[in-house]
């Protein structure tokens, strides 16, 4: 039976791995031993019984795969070395993620009793804190902001934001609703600076603005999970630091590794939707190539819609052409983790693909 290894247990990943288990001899390497809906973060922050709804360990998901709890060193042409060993695989998916700092996306929480540790820390943190600062106002600054705002009233919170809006990869409106209520939150805003120096809990911008905060949450750009291809495949790594896939989402020069979500160059938002799109794609064309078939190409979806929660009773709903927000907005958003946990734990009927 040839071998496939994924690496990385996010909404890809795991997509992956369930799909391909019967049929392959897979092997799942994570830092960590559990699937966690990072879509849901921000809520754990707001209040840490959140986590619960959004973390599973991947045994529960993954019957027949062999999981790895270990960290990827590197890659070479047919194996994975990792800490405890060396993997080889005739398919490779690299489905690696990006990062964050914590408590968003961080490295170190190996095991679900860490991560609920790390968030009832930060709950605690948070009630006992006077001021609050979130650097960067993109998608996740903001969620975490807006939670902050409504889930601890009466803190001085303190957005600060290195281009002229909230929300920039997105419709202006959204940047518009969102500033809206975070000036209603009596929330302090700062566009077009940068922090550049800390001094204990005083913080400088690049402009000689002074924050003090007890609490800080660095929520700036996606950073990809890719160091472990730099000994061998740095030729592959775009300028920030992206795997470059070819247009069947094939790592150029290497038809047999694939790399998928967060991690490749694919131009489109960096959505668990998309995510599993590009899972859906590598399995099919996992078992094309396996067949001596031609894989398929990837089609980048412009009919996505944008989910940004804003506490407890709003949201922004964005798509390329236009923004609102709102109560209805929120209803959807309040459906998102959970129906993403039910498409992460559902079975996946063999036969489907085999049909081809």
């Amino acid at each position: 039976m040839k071998k496939v290894v994924v690496i990385g247990g996010g909404f890809a990943g795991v997509e992956v791995a369930a799909r391909l288990e019967n049929t392959f001899e897979v092997t799942l390497i994570d830092m960590k031993d559990y699937f966690e809906c990072t879509v849901g973060v921000p809520k754990a922050i707001g209040d840490p019984a959140y986590l619960k709804g959004m973390t599973i360990p991947y045994r529960s998901i993954l019957k027949d795969t062999n999981i790895i709890a270990d960290r990827v060193a590197e890659v070479t042409k047919d194996e994975v070395v990792h800490g405890g060993g060396r993997v080889p695989f005739d398919y490779l998916c690299i489905a690696s993620g990006s990062g964050y700092a914590s408590p968003i996306k961080p490295e170190t929480e190996s095991v679900i009793t860490k991560r609920e540790a790390t968030f009832k820390d930060v709950h605690q943190h948070l009630k006992e804190a006077t001021g609050i600062l979130v650097i960067g106002g993109g998608p996740v600054g903001v969620e975490v902001a807006s939670e902050i705002a409504t889930k601890y009233r009466g803190k001085n919170l303190t957005i600060v934001e290195s281009g002229p809006r909230l929300l920039s990869r997105l419709h202006k409106k959204a940047h518009d609703y969102a500033k809206k209520f975070f000036l209603d939150k009596k929330a302090r805003l700062i566009f077009d600076e940068k922090i550049k120096e800390t001094h204990m809990n005083t913080y400088f911008t690049d402009k000689g603005t002074e924050i003090e905060a007890d609490v800080v949450f660095n929520c700036r750009g996606i950073k990809p999970n890719t160091e472990f291809l730099v000994p061998h495949f740095s030729h592959t790594l775009d300028d920030r630091k992206r795997v470059k896939v070819n247009n069947c989402l094939q790592v150029e020069g290497c038809p047999h590794i694939f790399a998928l979500g967060d991690c490749n160059n694919v131009q489109e938002e960096k959505l668990a939707i998309n995510a599993k799109r590009h899972a859906t794609l590598t399995v099919e064309n996992i078992l094309r190539v396996n067949q001596g078939m031609k894989p398929r190409p990837y089609t980048i979806s412009k009919l996505f819609a944008t989910l940004i929660g804003l506490g407890n009773r709003e949201a922004i709903m964005a798509t390329p052409w236009y923004a609102y927000g709102g109560y209805v907005p929120h209803q959807f958003k309040s459906a998102e983790v959970p129906l993403l946990m039910k498409t992460v734990t559902w079975s996946y009927p063999q036969f489907i693909w085999k049909i081809y």
